[in-house]
């Protein structure tokens, strides 16, 4: 239910109250307006005239077919089929689902045209890029080989991990992100129907989020502002996107254009930096835990999952929510973030009190997704690897597919450190990781080997001199 009450109230602020109830819109559109609100006059007036007239006695002595005739052709009928049908042209553009059940939404990187896909683009400056290939289930049922590429900032990386505190200021970019929304509805509409089509049995919520503004700087404040999930869902989860008829590969509706990439001729294609587009940008946090017993633990994604269904993810891994905001600051917010994920994904008998340590160890783009901004961390928890468990609201519950594939035991011992590593970077090569999890591994990874002394403190504090 709160799904599609939150659906039609999106649909609704951006087809009617941010247009019609909108004052200079009034202003400029009033002879429109009166027509409007006259034919909604007439057609209540009307309405209540045919059905009071079905139930006054006058026509008790009249066959049925002699009342129906004069029902029919009288003014009364013929103002209200009218006034109808004005309503309904104007209704049309809003609530039609223009045939959507022969519709397919798809992504631009199926295109063959360079300047329209996200091959041959360059990172944005001072990022480097990973790529990764995963198996996935299709939306024809059938396991494909899919494709996705990840940015990150070794600098960023650094200034994260060396931070204890960075301001957090909020901007107003939430309302240049509104504009450019409202002006494209009438493409980003059908896109998002097709969304809500596609959205069966999963989250789809339209909760207040937190978003980047501008890039990260090292030494600088944080800019973010406060967004929507479904602003997201209609700038950087719709980048890059089109929709065809089943029967054509002809773009219907096309949104290619969108990509967050600075095209130059005779030159790679570069991505572009976050202060350059008006995408929405909500962030997001993925953690691994480390439990009490020595082990990591991971989760598999349930059929709720927007992204990574049925693929390994983080223990905690999601967006950032606006009531995340923690005295101002950006590095307590963003474990905030991490934290109260890794509790949503467990049971209810795991608590911030059994959290003994959040470290944030890395930040990407998650390319496919318009660079959507995500951060990275490990969180130290007081309690055993039996002792915590999957939400089935959210995850997969498989009996010991876990501990089978994913969790081992590290010796708190010098070598320890060395398992950890291997451990690690066999579980880089399992070909179903999710995007987030794929870098949290790869961000461990480096933050083991550069900051030696940190990693033993955080895994095996016991073996430190």
């Amino acid at each position: 239910m709160r799904k599609k009450i939150d659906y039609w109230s999106y649909l609704f602020r951006y087809t009617i109250k941010l247009r019609y109830l909108n004052w200079t819109y009034i202003q400029k559109n009033k002879a429109e307006i009166l027509f409007l609100l006259l034919n909604i006059f007439l057609f209540l007036a009307s309405s209540y005239k045919g059905i009071t007239s079905l139930i006054l006695p006058e026509h008790a002595n009249k066959s049925p077919l002699e009342f129906l005739s004069e029902w029919i052709l009288s003014y009364n009928t013929g103002v209200l089929i009218l006034t109808f049908l004005t309503l309904l042209s104007k209704a049309r553009p809003i609530y039609l689902n223009y045939g959507k059940k022969k519709m397919i939404l798809a992504h631009g990187l199926t295109t063959p045209d360079p300047n329209r896909n996200y091959e041959e683009v360059e990172p944005p400056p001072g990022y480097l890029e990973i790529e990764h290939t995963f198996l996935q289930i299709a939306s024809d049922g059938k396991i494909g080989e899919f494709k996705d590429t990840i940015y990150f900032s070794p600098k960023i990386n650094e200034y994260l991990i060396n931070s204890e505190k960075i301001k957090l200021i909020i901007t107003r970019k939430d309302l240049e992100i509104q504009k450019v929304i409202f002006d494209r509805f009438d493409k980003l509409k059908l896109f998002f129907k097709l969304k809500f089509k596609n959205s069966n049995g999963k989250k789809l919520f339209n909760e207040n989020k937190l978003c980047l503004s501008e890039d990260l700087l090292v030494g600088k404040p944080v800019q973010c502002h406060k967004g929507t999930y479904f602003d997201t869902m209609l700038t950087n989860d719709l980048a890059g996107c089109y929709i065809a008829n089943r029967n054509s590969t002809k773009p219907f509706v096309d949104l290619q254009i969108e990509l967050p990439i600075t095209r130059r001729q005779g030159y790679k294609n570069s991505f572009k930096p976050i202060s350059d587009t008006l995408l929405n940008n909500n962030m997001g946090g993925s953690t691994i835990a480390f439990t009490k017993d020595n082990k990591m633990v991971f989760w598999t994604q349930g059929g709720i999952s927007q992204f990574s269904e049925g693929l390994i993810a983080p223990t905690g891994s999601g967006s950032c929510d606006y009531e995340d905001i923690t005295d101002n600051d950006f590095i307590k917010t963003i474990k905030k973030t991490m934290e109260r994920e890794l509790l949503e994904e467990s049971t209810q008998d795991v608590n911030y009190e059994n959290i003994v340590e959040t470290r944030i160890i890395g930040y990407f783009r998650w390319q496919k997704r318009g660079g959507l901004p995500q951060f990275v961390g490990i969180t130290k928890i007081n309690l055993n690897k039996k002792e915590l468990k999957a939400n089935p609201k959210e995850l997969v519950i498989e009996d010991d597919f876990i501990n089978d594939n994913l969790v081992q035991e590290f010796s708190p011992s010098e070598s320890g450190m060395q398992d950890i590593l291997y451990y690690l970077k066999t579980r880089c090569e399992i070909k179903n990781l999710s995007v987030p999890l794929k870098y949290n591994l790869i961000a461990l990874i480096d933050y083991i080997e550069n900051y030696p002394d940190k990693a033993k403190e955080f895994f095996l504090p016991d073996i430190m001199d």
